[in-house]
């Protein structure tokens, strides 16, 4: 009962669910009353594995932006502009001094580790980081900090590749992170005059900030709205990855014997953190265990019908305790944090799992020997074994 379009469509591209590269379709069925105009110009070779798209009746664009190649028909090889990132190492980009009241960053980045700095623009005035596995633009107003966050359901950690964009314009902030639009739901305004000049990617000088641990391409900053800058291509010069190289190769437990041992030697501490992913589809599962070469000491994470439990077996006191009410046996990937620490007459467990539940538990008048000298003058030595029935950790 709707009226139908009257007029003329050309230049018909889409996206599907399973391809990231643009498609154009072809045409299957036509009713009564359709026309379609032939154009010699856009042949189906002229633009090689670029699309071709119709400007008039007598000229033609070739879209190469999601190929490898570029020029007027996608006949050059374009060059790689990924950068990886081993979270040890960072670029400087060093500008001549520019005053800015806009700028318009965008990058595409993909990483499977949710803390990082990516960006820095300003030194300790505006930061752009992933912090617990969310992208967080940090700026500074009036030696106040503030920050705009994307939202914790979004997958990001997910090693695929996320495009982004972040803009100051007229003192409004915005992130666009694929298709999802984000904006400052506050009155702070960013209307400062930045001086640019030095620009860090992927970390920082100070240690104590933790490095980006991925891959970035495609970087371009317009300041002002008329001066742009291509940052890939200013480190031609440095000896660094150019195309994206995986940092993650996960271990495979397909067998019930299947076990990895790490030995943490003389100098492990109790203080410590430990942190890892994992999916499964098992119900029952040990995802790892800590224990002394004595077997006095134990501390074990498990699955039972899908729930985590923890169980701990030290300084001859037992406890074993489900830590979240939430089946993980789901095929998902899922982070895991563990962080240890001991006190004088205390030991104390922070567990978190991706990222948003967290419990604490607290063993009191039980302080942890592990590191203590025995009667012998030496220390007892430590390992954590990872073992999994059809796990992938």
């Amino acid at each position: 009962m709707q009226p139908r379009f009257r007029g003329q469509i050309r230049n018909i591209i889409y996206k599907n669910c399973t391809d990231n590269h643009l498609i154009q379709p072809t045409l299957r069925d036509l009713s009564g009353g359709i026309s379609l105009i032939s154009n010699s110009n856009c042949s189906k070779t002229i633009c090689g594995q670029g699309l071709c798209l119709i400007n008039d009746q007598t000229r033609y664009t070739c879209l190469c932006d999601e190929t490898d190649f570029q020029g007027p028909n996608c006949e050059y090889q374009r060059e790689k502009s990924e950068l990886t990132f081993s979270g040890k190492t960072y670029l400087k980009y060093h500008h001549d001094r520019m005053q800015s009241h806009s700028e318009i960053l965008t990058f595409h980045f993909q990483t499977n580790h949710y803390d990082g700095l990516i960006f820095q623009l300003i030194d300790s005035q505006f930061y752009i980081k992933f912090k617990t596995g969310q992208l967080v633009v940090e700026y500074r107003v009036n030696s106040s900090w503030y920050e705009l966050s994307t939202n914790r359901d979004m997958n990001l950690i997910d090693n695929q590749w996320h495009f982004v964009q972040i803009q100051r314009n007229h003192g409004q902030l915005a992130i666009l992170i694929d298709e999802i639009y984000l904006q400052m739901e506050n009155d702070i305004r960013f209307d400062q005059i930045l001086d640019l000049n030095d620009i860090f990617i992927g970390g920082h000088i100070d240690e104590s900030i933790p490095k980006f641990y991925g891959c970035l391409k495609d970087i371009s900053l317009i300041i002002n709205e008329n001066t742009l800058l291509y940052l890939n291509q200013s480190f031609e010069n440095i000896q660094i990855n150019r195309t994206c190289q995986s940092l993650l190769n996960p271990i495979q437990f397909l067998l019930p014997s299947s076990y990895v041992t790490i030995d943490l030697g003389q100098n492990f501490s109790v203080d410590m953190k430990l942190s890892f992913r994992f999916e499964t589809y098992a119900s029952e599962c040990i995802f790892f265990y800590i224990q002394s070469y004595n077997q006095e000491h134990f501390l074990g994470i498990d699955l039972f019908d899908g729930f985590i439990y923890l169980t701990i077996n030290m300084n001859k006191k037992k406890q074993r305790k489900e830590l979240f009410q939430q089946r993980f046996n789901d095929g998902q990937t899922h982070s895991f944090q563990l962080e240890m620490q001991s006190y004088s007459t205390d030991f104390q467990l922070y567990i978190r799992i991706d990222h948003r539940q967290n419990t604490k538990i607290l063993i009191r008048n039980s302080p942890m020997k592990i590191n203590v000298r025995e009667n012998r003058g030496e220390k007892q030595n430590f390992e954590i074994f990872f073992l999994n029935f059809s796990c992938k950790c």
